[in-house]
């Protein structure tokens, strides 16, 4: 990874936009510029027109030289804001940008009390910007991470049987993908039989698996920091006309949206060809969610493939394309691929294949 000419970029829009500096406060946000990514550290990045500072505290002083050496390391102790004040006077900025959707209030009023001469801009998603387009390097560790999980696919399938609980199901997938080489879950895994595969985001519980129950398995892998995200259905013996039935519209949606990806089209433009189907169908009002997300460093991050997004797809951007049929009564079919903008259109990072698997 390139952070010399990511940090360069920014500090490009800082000189454009008349500002002394740039405070980056989100972790993924950090670690993009910098390399640095101690979980749960709080370390913060600043920027100005000529220099770059890591905070970070003693806890992560010799992981900080050695992830981020482009970085001067400010090593801070509490209470941190005041030492990041001592910093900001010595080298006397006056007008200094903050990512205005990661600071909270409370910290806001914090760093204006103890900066009181220095004028706060906020500024929103400059780096989530950048980030939407993935170098060479991140896709690979995106495809790596979604191997891992298409893999760990092909190993639970042949495991779920009746009387499992879906929680020791979502267990066994977990370790299956750290034992394949996951560093971890990309998010708690989603397993959802029966009545409750019609929730969207349904947690796995202490539900047992049926005879005749759809299930959803969506879940992904972490491979240094970046992440995998598909969706599959399977049904525990024989699949019932309706279970079909609804799993071929969402499939046809998702296809139909899947040929549609293409660099210059607006997200919005995506998620109308899949929703228009399903609607055509008589289940609009079903579709619950919008087509699909960014996905990278978060496993949601821009673009928003949704309805109202006005984000529009560029080369290199990693997105889901995910219809899903839901029913409080039944259940709900979702499909999900992982999918990479290409020049001329897309490729699919998911490999494993969509059918509808009875086991």
């Amino acid at each position: 990874m390139n952070y010399e000419i990511r940090t360069d970029e920014i500090r490009e829009k800082i000189i454009k936009n008349k500002l002394n500096g740039f405070l980056i406060s989100d972790e993924n946000n950090v670690r993009y510029l910098s390399g640095f990514f101690g979980k749960g550290s709080g370390s913060w990045v600043l920027l100005t027109q000529d220099d770059q500072y890591l905070f970070t505290d003693s806890r992560f002083t010799e992981q900080a030289n050695e992830q981020a050496p482009y970085y001067k390391k400010y090593i801070w102790e509490r209470p941190y804001i005041k030492h990041f004040s001592n910093l900001i006077n010595e080298i006397k900025l006056k007008k200094l940008g903050f990512e205005s959707n990661h600071i909270s209030y409370q910290v806001f009023l914090k760093i204006n009390k103890v900066i009181p001469k220095v004028e706060l801009i906020p500024i929103s998603r400059w780096v989530e910007e950048m980030r939407t387009v993935k170098s060479k390097e991140e896709i690979d560790l995106i495809i790596k991470a979604a191997n891992i999980s298409d893999k760990a696919f092909s190993i639970i399938i042949n495991e779920i049987e009746v009387g499992m609980k879906e929680r020791d199901i979502a267990n066994r997938l977990d370790f299956i993908l750290r034992d394949l080489g996951a560093d971890k879950e990309s998010f708690d895994t989603i397993i959802a039989s029966g009545i409750m595969s019609s929730m969207p985001h349904a947690t796995a519980s202490n539900k047992v698996v049926e005879d005749g129950d759809l299930v959803k398995l969506d879940f992904g892998s972490i491979i240094d920091g970046y992440h995998s995200d598909m969706t599959r259905m399977i049904v525990i013996g024989k699949s019932n006309s309706r279970q079909k039935n609804i799993f071929n519209i969402v499939l046809q949606a998702q296809t139909k949206a899947l040929s549609a990806v293409r660099a210059g089209i607006k997200c919005k433009n995506l998620d109308k060809i899949a929703r228009y189907i399903i609607t055509e169908k008589g289940y609009g009002e079903n579709f619950l969610h919008g087509l699909g997300h960014g996905v990278g460093l978060d496993i949601h991050e821009s673009p928003a493939l949704t309805k109202n997004s006005e984000d529009i797809l560029k080369k290199g951007m990693v997105i889901t394309i995910e219809p899903g049929i839901y029913f409080s009564d039944f259940g709900g079919v979702r499909i999900e691929d992982l999918v990479l903008v290409t020049d001329d259109g897309y490729e699919i990072l998911s490999k494993t294949e969509k059918i509808f698997y009875e086991i």
